[in-house]
């Protein structure tokens, strides 16, 4: 399952980039890849990618065209640089990852970095709405609940009551993109759709262990998030 699509802009690496095949491992997929920044400007604008690598020897410090959201509403795709030595990153930038690397970690790296990204981004958002406090209230209340919710939707698909498995699925996926966790809010939506749609019990099983994995996978990252806000919120969380 993709969580996200890559788009590649860079024009002599092309022995280091990740093939198809290693990003899909990581749950990405790649769009297409551009071997000049005028190319990947209009990429991002046709196919709004979700996550853009850029060599940063073909661009200036401005990249701003490629960081703005590319509709209102829409989420501001995750902008990494390869092989940008900079500090302080430049003005909308997420990340950056030092060449060499083989094709296998370069496409960890980027998966982790836009994990990171989504996660932080909505952390920020919820800073600026009730502070720290309100951050571990919120991480708590959804992991609770998350940690409910899969144990009903595993129950239901065991007893073919799809309904439930939608419900269910459905409240998990908007708990999910409150707080960052793409990769549980798509695989919700997929197993949301897998139920309406009465898919088997083989494969809506298979679907929930991918949710599973997911949702630990996003508790462990929520759990470092809420250590770091109640610090800061002090003995009161």
């Amino acid at each position: 399952m993709s969580i996200a699509t890559v788009l590649l802009v860079a024009d002599d690496l092309a022995e280091q980039l990740p093939v198809p095949g290693t990003l899909a491992r990581q749950g990405l997929a790649e769009l297409q890849r551009a071997d000049s920044v005028t190319q990947g400007l209009w990429l991002t604008r046709e196919r709004q990618p979700d996550v853009i690598v850029l060599d940063a020897g073909l661009i200036e410090l401005d990249i701003a065209p490629f960081a703005e959201p590319p509709a209102p509403g829409k989420r501001r795709p995750v902008v990494i640089l390869l092989r940008d030595r900079m500090r302080p990153l430049p003005p909308g930038a997420d990340g950056v990852i030092d060449l060499p690397l083989d094709p296998e970690a370069l496409a960890v790296r980027v998966a982790a970095l836009a994990e990171e990204t989504w996660f932080a981004r909505k952390m920020l958002d919820l800073d600026h709405l009730g502070g720290p406090a309100f951050i571990v209230e919120m991480i708590d209340t959804f992991i609770g609940q998350a940690t409910q919710a899969v144990a009903r939707m595993r129950a239901a698909v065991q007893a073919d009551d799809l309904a439930t498995v939608a419900r269910a699925a459905h409240s998990l996926k908007s708990g999910a993109a409150n707080l960052g966790a793409e990769r549980l809010r798509d695989a919700a939506t997929v197993l949301e759709a897998e139920a309406n749609q009465h898919g088997s019990v083989a494969i809506l099983l298979q679907s929930l262990r991918g949710l599973e994995d997911a949702c630990d996978r996003a508790c462990q990252i929520l759990r470092r998030h809420r250590d770091q806000a109640a610090r800061a919120a002090g003995p009161a969380a």
